[in-house]
């Protein structure tokens, strides 16, 4: 699998390593397949985050409806667009911290496609039409733990971590604060289809 210009997706870097912070149109005009793009929520009280797959899609990890704590989530491809709405987002593919917990920061293309078969169908994935791709898969879930962070750096990095919860805990926030300040956010939008902490 390359991009357009025949180099590897996952071993090349965008432009720049953190982007700046833009819409979802400015983001997509660099995105490449595997890029890692943190979405800004609630005015920089915490970031979606989700791997960028192409053709505007992106693969993530969502709460399932109504929840704001595991045992699980949903595992799901949907628009860049759809999720980042009128919020801002960018890439960031956290290369310098992979580097920090273990990570070469250089996985392989099917290294990557192995962590996400199991709901993108084909490698190709300039062939894959995401629009008719509906498949749910389930998989553990715990906010200050295996969150949208997590998984996109263990989909992309093959070590999942999560700088978020390594922040909040290097200054003494308990796990359980942390779970009550997502709680709080959740129902300050309870009409928003779907929860992505």
């Amino acid at each position: 699998m390359s991009t357009k210009d025949g180099e590897s997706p996952s071993s090349s870097t965008s432009a720049t390593p953190i982007a700046e912070w833009g819409t979802w149109a400015q983001t997509l005009a660099d995105a490449q397949p595997f890029d890692l793009i943190e979405i800004n929520r609630y005015y920089g009280l915490y970031q979606h985050w989700v791997m960028y797959l192409g053709k505007g899609y992106v693969i993530h990890v969502t709460q399932v409806k109504d929840r704001t704590e595991g045992p699980d989530a949903e595992k799901r491809i949907d628009k860049l667009s759809t999720l980042v709405r009128q919020d801002y987002c960018r890439i960031n593919n956290l290369v310098d911290y992979a580097k920090e917990k273990g990570s070469d920061a250089r996985r392989s293309d099917d290294l990557i496609f192995d962590a996400i078969k199991d709901i993108v169908p084909d490698r190709r994935l300039h062939k894959i039409n995401y629009a008719d791709i509906n498949k749910v898969v389930i998989v553990p879930y715990a906010v200050t733990g295996k969150n949208c962070e997590f998984y996109g750096t263990l989909w992309r990095y093959g070590v999942g971590f999560s700088k978020q919860v390594d922040y909040g805990l290097s200054k003494n926030i308990p796990p359980e604060k942390m779970m009550e300040s997502v709680e709080l956010l959740a129902e300050l939008e309870p009409n928003q289809e779907e929860s992505e902490y």
